[in-house]
């Protein structure tokens, strides 16, 4: 009975695919263009959870901790970030949260 509910699962999921429409990755230009700062702000508010989450579960509570002081409670963290985002305004707003997120809170084996 799995077998039939896992090779119809594929072949739906298979007949949606071919129905899609193409994805693009939205740029920080894209981002900074289309919201107002209350959107703004909740997208990168959600990148910023979401790094340190992912630190948080791979057991490196201290960076996550440092990324969240470092999003939230840092004075200037949303400027520069907003800096950046026009900066690299054809670069993924994701990446360039990364970049900035290593270099508040690199790890002892990184360099900035």
């Amino acid at each position: 009975m799995n077998k039939v509910k896992l090779a119809f699962a594929a072949i739906l999921t298979s007949a949606l695919m071919s129905f899609s429409v193409p994805s693009y990755a939205i740029t920080a230009g894209d981002l900074l263009e289309e919201n107002g700062s209350s959107e703004l702000y909740s997208y990168l508010a959600g990148l910023a959870d979401m790094l340190a989450y992912l630190q948080f579960m791979t057991e490196n509570d201290q960076r996550g901790e440092c990324i969240y002081d470092w999003f939230y409670r840092t004075e200037g963290s949303l400027e520069t970030v907003h800096k950046y985002l026009q900066k690299y305004a054809d670069k993924q707003p994701e990446a360039i949260m990364i970049v900035l997120a290593k270099r508040a809170c690199p790890l002892k084996t990184e360099k900035n």
